[in-house]
């Protein structure tokens, strides 16, 4: 009797194909205080310590806010400590400084309404949003693999058996998956704007974006480049992002603003470029952190991000020192300017008595055939003149001078013609010719 034999070798195992890509998520969380305090307390510090159970952060962004008590300029000062506290206790903890960025907007941003404790409560806080991204691992299985050895055998003929035709119902096709909105870009002047597309639904209608990037916009503005100390600033560019009635709020994502870097000469600043905010008496003061530095098309940009409404200002500051200038007899000064476009500059004087107007400093990096002077003043008849762009190359000044650049002592006699453009002098004088032929209007204001 033949025997048959037959042998199967079976290798059962699972192929795992794994692919991993990263999603990004936002994990937000509020850090409240005490009223008129900025210092943690334990129980906020655990908030702040279940940040470490985040794995793959990119980005931790920090915005202190108050509530509506006490002086707008009090709170915004309050909301920087409260900002600087947080971060502090962060990098004292082992979190690396440069992936956190700040801000602080004092009582402007209300997440509600102050007109209760609770919702002051609320609003005493530093909103804490950590970027990281989330690794998502994708597993494909695939059957096991058989490995068959046989052996000869009588062949046999198989039985065929009758196929019945069956009505097998179709899959359901599965649901797409939405993709995931884009921002929105739009240029306006020299300006690129990237918003996200929620945010520009919700405030198209209300949404007012402007820039200043010359030193004569700054003045028509009424913008003036200084602190709220009266420390002159050079500033690389303006921008402000605010909303009209009746929108108020803060962004869902925030706002990037980007305006094409100016010129080498025009931007003395480098790498110490600071963010400052308007405060509600006209300077400007620290906003927390820097302005960043893209590239788009080969192209260089600034840029700017806002959280909420607010008016920034890319500045930098420089040593200075008194400037004095002086008009002919029989003029009394009222208004008195300096205006720079490169960089961008507007110093306005308020010591004015009679003819002469001191006291306002201005930088030393600051070239003298590059700056206007914009003045109004009465003259002996009592009427009200105004005169603009008077170079300041073409004043006469007196002999001492500032803020020399310092010159290799061989080097003094070749080069002391050009070096000279970059001095500053202490005195400068104005001429009749010159304002009779810079100006621009002539009004009438005898009360007699």
């Amino acid at each position: 009797m033949n025997t048959s034999t037959k042998i199967i070798i079976s290798f059962g195992f699972i192929l795992i194909s794994c692919g991993l890509f990263a999603q990004s998520q936002i994990h937000t969380f509020n850090v409240n205080f005490a009223y008129d305090k900025h210092e943690l307390t334990p129980q906020e510090k655990e908030k702040l310590d279940s940040i470490f159970y985040i794995q793959n952060i990119t980005q931790i962004n920090l915005a202190g806010h108050t509530d509506s008590d006490g002086d707008n300029e009090y709170n915004l000062i309050l909301s920087e400590k409260r900002v600087a506290e947080v971060r502090r206790y962060l990098i004292d903890v082992g979190l690396d400084e440069r992936m956190i960025t700040t801000g602080f907007f004092g009582e402007n941003a209300p997440k509600t309404g102050n007109t209760t404790e609770t919702g002051k409560a609320e609003n005493r806080r530093v909103e804490v949003r950590v970027f990281y991204e989330k690794e998502i691992e994708i597993v494909e299985e695939k059957p096991p693999v058989v490995v068959k050895k046989t052996i000869r055998k009588p062949i046999r003929k198989p039985i065929q058996k009758p196929v019945i035709a069956e009505n097998i119902p179709e899959e359901a096709p599965e649901p797409e998956q939405p993709k995931p909105k884009r921002d929105t870009v739009f240029a306006m002047d020299d300006l690129q704007v990237i918003i996200s597309k929620s945010d520009y639904e919700k405030f198209k209608d209300c949404l007012v974006i402007t820039s200043t990037m010359t030193g004569d916009e700054a003045y028509q503005a009424g913008i003036e480049t200084v602190t709220t100390d009266g420390v002159p600033l050079m500033s690389c560019g303006m921008a402000s992002v605010q909303l009209a009635k009746p929108c108020e709020g803060c962004f869902d994502k925030p706002i990037k603003v980007r305006y094409k870097m100016p010129e080498p000469s025009c931007d003395p600043c480098g790498s110490g470029r600071r963010l400052y905010v308007r405060s509600s008496d006209g300077g400007w003061r620290r906003g927390g952190g820097r302005v960043g530095k893209v590239r788009v098309n080969d192209e260089y940009f600034y840029e700017m991000t806002f959280e909420c409404p607010y008016s920034y200002n890319c500045d930098c500051k420089r040593d200075s020192l008194k400037q004095k200038f002086i008009l002919p007899r029989g003029y009394k000064l009222t208004t008195f300017n300096v205006v720079y476009d490169c960089p961008i500059a507007n110093y306005k004087f308020y010591k004015t008595r009679g003819r002469r107007v001191k006291g306002q400093r201005l930088p030393c990096l600051l070239r003298k055939n590059e700056g206007y002077v914009y003045l109004s003043a009465k003259d002996a008849n009592d009427n009200l003149i105004e005169v603009e762009r008077i170079p300041l190359k073409d004043l006469k000044h007196g002999k001492k001078k500032h803020c020399k650049a310092k010159i290799p002592r061989r080097m003094r006699r070749k080069k002391r013609k050009k070096e000279e453009e970059h001095y500053l002098y202490k005195k400068y004088c104005i001429s009749q010719e010159q304002i009779e032929k810079y100006q621009v209007k002539r009004l009438i204001y005898n009360d007699k």
